[in-house]
C-alpha cells in the first residue's frame, strides 16, 4: 500500500514539476520581455530627448545669429541716422553762413552809402 502512495506521489510530482517549471520559465520570460520592452522604451526616450536637445541647440544657434543680424542692422540704422543729423547740421551751417554774408554785405553797403554822402 505504501508503494502505491509513493508511486502516486512520484507520479504527481512528475506531473507538477514540469508544470511548475514551465510556469517559472514563462514568468521569467515574461519578466524578460517586460525588461526588454522597458529598455526599448528607455532607448526610444533617450533618442527622442537627444533629438529634441539637438533641435533646441540648433534653434538657439539660429536665434543667436538672428540677434547678431538685428544688432548689426540697428547699428547701421543708428550710423545712418547720425550721418543724416550731420548732414542737417552742415545744411544749417551753409544757411547760417549765407545769412551772415548777406548781413555783412548789407552793413558794408550801408556804411559805403553813408560815407559817400
Amino acid at each position: 500500500m505504501w508503494t502505491f502512495f509513493i508511486a502516486i506521489l512520484i507520479f504527481v510530482f512528475l506531473l507538477i514539476l514540469p508544470a511548475l517549471s514551465s510556469m517559472y520559465d514563462q514568468e521569467y520570460s515574461e519578466q524578460g520581455k517586460r525588461q526588454k520592452e522597458r529598455e526599448r522604451l528607455n532607448d526610444e526616450t533617450d533618442s527622442a530627448l537627444a533629438t529634441k536637445k539637438a533641435l533646441n541647440d540648433e534653434e538657439d544657434r539660429r536665434l543667436a545669429a538672428e540677434k547678431v543680424k538685428l544688432a548689426d542692422e540697428k547699428r547701421k540704422i543708428e550710423a545712418s541716422r547720425q550721418a543724416n543729423q550731420n548732414h542737417l547740421t552742415v545744411s544749417q551751417l551753409i544757411i547760417y553762413s549765407s545769412v551772415f554774408i548777406a548781413i555783412a554785405i548789407a552793413i558794408i553797403l550801408f556804411f559805403k552809402s553813408i560815407s559817400s554822402t
